[in-house]
């Protein structure tokens, strides 16, 4: 693993010798984070997996969204993977910089410049379309496409805590109840419906910050349909951990509605899946790839 700062902060390469044990592997395989010096706002994490050839793709977890310039390689080593990201927004001294909406807290559910109405259970809330359109590409559609200088917007499916709590945090970047499991899945649900982003990231976060020997199996079979690669690693690893105080009943009753869930029995059995199984890497093998 090696991280070098070749132009200021702009650009960096992270190499990555992929571990021989994981070379084999049909499941992702994460290297380390890896960001710009001097921010921790955003980071990068590659994975790998051995599927007809080599799939390689990037994760990016933070807050920004600015356009990064991703590079994957693949060296002279077997399976050193070079990636490379640029961004072109530093500051004078160094630092990424990211032009944000200044102060927007000060508009969370205020009338004063309000052009979207939302309408939930009866209730109504004010908003902004910039606000709204700059963190999803679905509501910018949506409202893109309304002539009226003040739109009216209905969330249907979403109740009005959790429209509630994704207004604070799309203006604050913040929500009241951040450990509240329940709360943080309608937030993802929100999130993957209007793909927000930045919502999303969040929700994986914090879900990994609430997992009990309680709630991993529920949270694990609602997340299942979710792209949720760190939050399910990780999920894997607390279930290893804390195999001894979940309920092994509830488990196996969810093998079926919850990849990670059947995939933590199949690793504990230490037996064969044969329908998956591969041959070594060979030198005539052919790689593809492809990067998100």
């Amino acid at each position: 693993m090696q991280v070098e700062n070749t132009n200021s902060c702009s650009e960096i390469t992270y190499k990555w010798d992929l571990p021989n044990e994981k070379i084999s592997s049909l499941n992702w395989t994460a290297s380390e984070y890896f960001n710009f010096p001097n921010n921790d706002n955003v980071k990068f994490c590659i994975y790998f997996k051995r599927y007809a050839g080599a799939r390689l793709k990037v994760k990016k977890i933070g807050t920004l969204k600015e356009t990064f310039d991703i590079e994957l390689k693949i060296g002279d080593r077997p399976y050193r993977i070079s990636c490379k990201v640029e961004f072109q927004g530093c500051n004078k001294y160094g630092n990424i910089y990211v032009p944000i909406l200044n102060k927007m807290e000060n508009y969370l559910f205020s009338s004063e410049l309000s052009d979207v109405t939302i309408k939930v259970e009866n209730e109504t809330f004010s908003a902004h379309k910039i606000v709204l359109g700059k963190n999803s590409p679905v509501l910018e559609t949506m409202l893109n496409s309304k002539k009226q200088k003040k739109c009216i917007i209905s969330f249907k499916g979403f109740d009005k805590e959790t429209v509630e709590e994704v207004l604070r945090f799309l203006y604050t970047g913040k929500v009241e109840k951040d450990n509240d499991s329940d709360l943080i899945l309608k937030l993802l649900s929100f999130a993957d419906k209007y793909q927000v982003k930045i919502l999303m990231d969040f929700s994986e976060t914090k879900l990994i910050k609430t997992l009990t020997a309680d709630n991993v199996i529920e949270i694990l079979v609602a997340t299942d349909k979710y792209d949720l690669v760190d939050f399910k690693k990780n999920a894997i690893k607390f279930m290893i951990e804390n195999k001894a105080y979940i309920e092994f009943t509830d488990a196996i009753k969810q093998i079926n509605n919850s990849k990670v869930i059947w995939e933590f029995f199949f690793e504990q059995s230490g037996m064969k899946n044969s329908e998956n199984d591969e041959s070594s890497i060979g030198e005539n093998d052919q790689d593809s790839f492809d990067s998100d």
